[in-house]
């Protein structure tokens, strides 16, 4: 029978204890991982939903529940004080539906659209103070909220008289499906400096917005030209000279885009 030395003796107790030790850390990491965790709601801060993908049914939910309000009661239906190219650009068609992102420096287009075609629209202003003159002035969908340029939530900070406020960024497509459409007449946006980056978060496939317009000082404009281009977008005449540029789709919005029903 072989001696054991105790050298050997020393080497297996060596590995004895670390093989012990070893174990009872994967033993507790794995206690750590199986803990309790937060069942997320439609309800939930916004803090908890900031790594959800933008097409999860709860992120929508969350986004209807929390943020989307309604119109005030008021509405200005003088036909004659409301008429310019936006009219001609949709053959004053009746009963549309926008989505215009960042619109408090400027009203008319879309506010032509409601007021005078009885079109149905969703404002969405970061900004808290600007944000108050939209529902106070304005007869449409509003939410104080920034679009994200990805495909999840992010927290912004915008400064306002009460100081610094933190405003949570949803990606558009999540709110547009929380407006219950993805398929819109039209879709403005006032980013100027991210028009490009959010439009590159749609799921193309799964949506369908036959105008789409962006600031003429928009800094991602031959991006954003290209980009469009690609999608089947060609610049609209009737809009030349005003300060946004308008992008209509020359197909018609296949079948399947449909309004979402949540």
């Amino acid at each position: 029978m072989p001696c054991i030395t105790p050298r050997l003796i020393s080497i297996f107790a060596f590995l004895l204890s670390f093989t012990i030790v070893m174990s009872l850390l994967f033993y507790v990491t794995d206690l750590k991982d199986r803990g309790p965790r937060k069942v997320l709601t439609a309800y939930s801060p916004d803090s908890d939903l900031l790594n959800i993908p933008q097409e999860e049914p709860i992120l929508i939910e969350h986004i209807q529940t929390k943020y989307l309000k309604f119109p005030n009661e008021s509405k200005d239906t003088d036909e004659q004080k409301y008429k310019s190219n936006i009219n001609l650009m949709f053959n004053d068609m009746t009963n549309g539906k926008f989505i215009e992102v960042g619109a408090s420096e400027e009203f008319g287009s879309t506010q032509i659209l409601v007021d005078s075609l009885n079109w149905t629209g969703l404002v969405v202003e970061p900004h808290p103070d600007r944000y108050l003159d939209i529902t106070k002035l304005r007869h449409v969908h509003t939410a104080n909220i920034c679009i994200s340029p990805t495909y999840y939530p992010r927290e912004a900070s915008f400064k306002s008289i009460k100081g610094y406020i933190k405003i949570t960024c949803f990606p558009l497509y999540s709110v547009m499906a929380a407006f219950k459409s993805t398929n819109l007449d039209l879709l403005k946006l006032n980013l100027k400096e991210a028009d490009y980056q959010v439009l590159k978060t749609l799921p193309w496939t799964k949506v369908c917005i036959k105008v789409i317009s962006v600031p003429v000082k928009s800094k991602d404009i031959s991006m954003v030209t290209k980009f469009l281009s690609n999608h089947g977008y060609q610049p609209n005449e009737l809009t030349e000279n005003t300060q946004h540029y308008y992008f209509s789709y020359k197909k018609d919005c296949p079948s399947n885009i449909r309004i979402i029903q949540m």
